[in-house]
């Protein structure tokens, strides 16, 4: 009985498979009558209803409103800020009148005049490869503002970024001659940065037509700030100060206000080394300068 069973199953399976491939070789790829049609609903990923697109466009409207807020605070410390810059001026400098700012640049030649005293150290340097007593060129460039002071005295306010090449003159090398040479222990830095600060008093020579060619002599203070490290050998014992302060003397040449020529001398007060060292910078500087509102 099992296998008579058996035997009608596989030839109804037998037969309607026989059925669906007449079906389908009829219709040439078309869908079957009997095949029932699938309905896919679409879906919207992308859509949203109409209450969140709201709360959305209000949420941007609100951000922006915030950062027209901001903004117009932005403005609002900035000129509260430039008001109180210009009222502290004001009343700080108040005796500084008639004020031109004007671009300057030039060259230097520097030297150092150096002596060691007792300074000592592991290191030992012959001085023929480092000993050059002569004056070495640099550069400089920056601003300076000229004015009267108290409506009477002619002053200039310098503020400029040096690059410094120096000579280098050892007064008291040690060592036996001829045999061994001199040498020392401290070698002195011979390149550096600085920026210089300097306020000068001007004086006018009374010479020619000074309505069109004035001479000016000037003289005042100047500070140094070093803005390069040390070598190795000199950061071991921290041998240099950060500021140098110089006396300023020199005398400038004024072309009917459409520039200027100078030429400053700058003699160190101070050393620009520390104890037992004492290292004396002096420079010579030539240059111009151009008042700002030609230029720009």
């Amino acid at each position: 009985m099992t296998k008579i069973k058996g035997a009608l199953l596989f030839i109804t399976l037998t037969l309607m498979s026989a059925q669906i491939n007449a079906q389908v070789k009829d219709s040439a790829g078309a869908k079957s009558s009997w095949m029932p049609k699938l309905h896919i609903p679409k879906l919207n990923f992308f859509k949203k209803d109409s209450a969140s697109t709201k709360a959305v466009a209000i949420k941007k409207v609100v951000t922006i409103d915030h950062s027209i807020q901001d903004t117009s605070k932005h403005d609002f410390n900035v000129s509260m800020l430039k008001n109180g810059v210009k009222t502290f001026w004001k009343k700080t400098f108040v005796d500084f009148t008639n004020n031109n700012i004007s671009l300057l640049a030039g060259l230097s030649v520097n030297k150092q005049n150096i002596t060691t005293g007792n300074y000592s150290s592991n290191f030992s340097y012959d001085l023929a490869n480092y000993n050059k007593d002569v004056y070495k060129p640099g550069y400089y460039g920056g601003f300076r503002v000229d004015g009267k002071y108290k409506a009477k005295n002619d002053y200039s306010f310098i503020v400029s970024l040096n690059k410094i090449v120096a000579g280098t003159n050892y007064k008291d090398g040690i060592g036996l001659k001829p045999l061994l040479g001199t040498y020392s222990k401290f070698k002195a830095e011979d390149q550096f940065f600085t920026i210089s600060t300097a306020f000068h008093y001007k004086k006018l020579i009374s010479f020619g037509d000074t309505s069109k060619r004035k001479f000016f002599i000037v003289a005042g203070p100047s500070i140094d700030m070093r803005l390069s490290g040390q070598s190795i050998d000199n950061s071991i014992n921290n041998n240099y100060h950060r500021f140098l302060l110089r006396a300023d003397l020199g005398v400038e040449f004024d072309n009917r206000s459409n520039y200027t020529l100078f030429m400053h001398y700058k003699h160190g007060l101070t050393s620009f080394t520390k104890a037992p060292i004492t290292n004396n910078l002096s420079s010579f500087e030539i240059g111009a300068f151009i008042k700002a509102t030609d230029l720009f």
